[in-house]
């Protein structure tokens, strides 16, 4: 009987795995952006943008889509493609589509590239190269670079993000300023009075980083780009204003954050104090559930026992257990049959269905002998010969899903019987915990601070637990 049994799990397990086609996914990371921008004296910009992509499927390309709006339209361009432990190879622009090339459309402030290098679960390393003319403006006292390095229009997480803003040459200690803008945080560094670093770990999607720089305009000498007024002061008042209210942000977020993540794990510990209260309400005396149930409230079938009482949902294990309870009743008869290279098992029908028969069985009985043998019998191997023949396993599969809506259906009138009249209530409130443990764990992660992150992460757990505690412990009448 041991034997059987493992056999029948085996192919009740194979055949539920039987579904629809599954469509392979595609998907990429950007796991490195770097971001060189080199300032000329006449006030132009040269930019080369390294990203580094890894790819998880077949792809024919990317795209890339670079804003120049309220500059002149960018000159020099070029793009270089890089594989790893490759040297870089210059692509040529064209509108063949061909591997190698790139497709260049330059409207409404933007030169959009299509890249053509068919790759597949690989990483590559795409360099665009440009010049933007008059990218710096020199006012009386000043010049100024400002510019969002890193656009807002990336429907991707960024990681490791490094811009680099080079002047052409050193200028005096204290004359070089710079600062940075953007959702994501991240750290601004100036080097021997020329280089200024940017460095974000992790940019989220649709979230630019913004770079202004201010500098003598010495540097900039030969820049036409001119506005005769004085504006550092006003640069550097801005700055400072935007810095005072980052910071009064920043305490604001610290101290709502806290008594909002409180909120989640105050839910979660209420709910879990309700349930326990009404719970030894409804049942004062809960039966001590040994390891093996031997006698059950009510002569149910496997399948349906098992959803009525334990709360879990059809599964192998029931395919089994209702195969060998209709043997047992008579219904079905298993033989052994030899083979020349081992042994199969013949499920035969030993009776026609009667009204003992509930809908749920009379479904197993055609899904296994209807559906895979012919109306009387089937083998093993024919069950699990079914794979091999997609419409016979879309047949059976569908026969499956009516089965175990027949299950579903008759259990219900079973876990009305045997549940408390809190019983919805309680599920209702530790998924409504759960969910609002987590959208708060999401929240104050985005926030980036230890504290909410510890007070976020004790609601869930705590959350957790009460949905743990309602599924081991339901809510039943005495």
């Amino acid at each position: 009987m041991k034997k059987i049994v493992a056999i029948i799990s085996f192919i009740s397990f194979f055949l539920l795995s039987i579904s629809s086609p599954k469509v392979a996914a595609r998907s990429y990371d950007i796991d490195n952006y770097d971001v060189l921008v080199e300032i000329q004296e006449d006030g132009s910009a040269f930019f080369t943008e390294r990203i580094t992509y890894y790819f998880d499927g077949e792809f024919n390309g990317v795209l890339f889509n670079l804003d120049y709006a309220s500059h002149p339209s960018p000159t020099d361009v070029s793009v270089t493609v890089e594989g790893e432990g490759q040297a870089g190879q210059l692509f040529r622009q064209a509108t063949s589509q061909e591997p190698g090339t790139y497709e260049l459309v330059n409207e409404a402030g933007f030169l959009r590239f299509t890249v053509y290098n068919p790759i597949s679960d690989d990483e590559m390393t795409i360099v665009y190269s440009y010049r933007i003319p008059e990218m710096v403006t020199n006012y009386n006292d000043t010049a100024q670079f400002n510019r969002r390095v890193i656009g807002s229009a990336w429907d991707d997480v960024l990681s490791d993000v490094d811009v680099r803003i080079e002047l052409p040459m050193p200028v005096e200690p204290g004359e070089l300023k710079a600062w940075g803008h953007g959702d994501a945080t991240g750290e601004v560094t100036l080097q021997d009075n020329q280089l200024v670093l940017l460095e974000v770990g992790r940019n989220p999607e649709n979230t630019f980083v913004e770079a202004n720089v201010v500098f003598p305009t010495y540097v900039t000498w030969n820049n036409p780009n001119k506005v005769a007024e004085d504006r550092l002061e006003q640069i550097i008042g801005t700055e400072e204003k935007l810095e005072r209210d980052e910071i009064e942000s920043r305490r604001n977020i610290l101290i709502g954050g806290t008594l909002l993540g409180l909120f989640g794990p105050l839910v979660a510990l209420l709910t879990l104090v309700w349930m326990q209260r009404k719970n030894k309400k409804s049942n004062p005396d809960p039966y001590d559930e040994p390891e093996y149930v031997y006698q059950l409230p009510a002569p149910l079938a496997p399948a349906v026992m098992n959803k009525a009482i334990f709360g879990q949902r059809p599964n192998p294990d029931t395919v089994t257990a209702t195969l060998l309870d209709l043997v047992r009743r008579g219904y079905l008869k298993m033989d052994e049959i030899e083979l020349e290279n081992g042994f199969d098992y013949l499920i035969s029908k030993t009776k026609e269905s009667d009204t003992d028969l509930s809908d749920q069985e009379w479904h197993l009985l055609k899904w296994f002998l209807d559906t895979a043998g012919d109306g009387e019998s089937v083998t093993l191997g024919e069950v699990e010969a079914i794979e091999a023949d997609t419409k016979l396993g879309e047949a059976f599969y569908k026969e499956h899903l009516a089965w175990e809506k027949a299950v579903l259906e008759e259990a219900k009138i079973y876990e009305k019987r045997y549940r408390a009249p809190h019983a919805t209530a309680a599920t209702v409130w530790a998924i409504l915990s759960l969910i609002a443990n987590i959208t708060l764990f999401i929240i104050l992660l985005t926030q980036l601070r230890w504290l909410l992150f510890l007070i976020g992460m004790s609601g869930l757990l705590l959350a957790i637990y009460v949905v743990v505690y309602q599924v081991k412990h339901p809510a039943l009448t005495p």
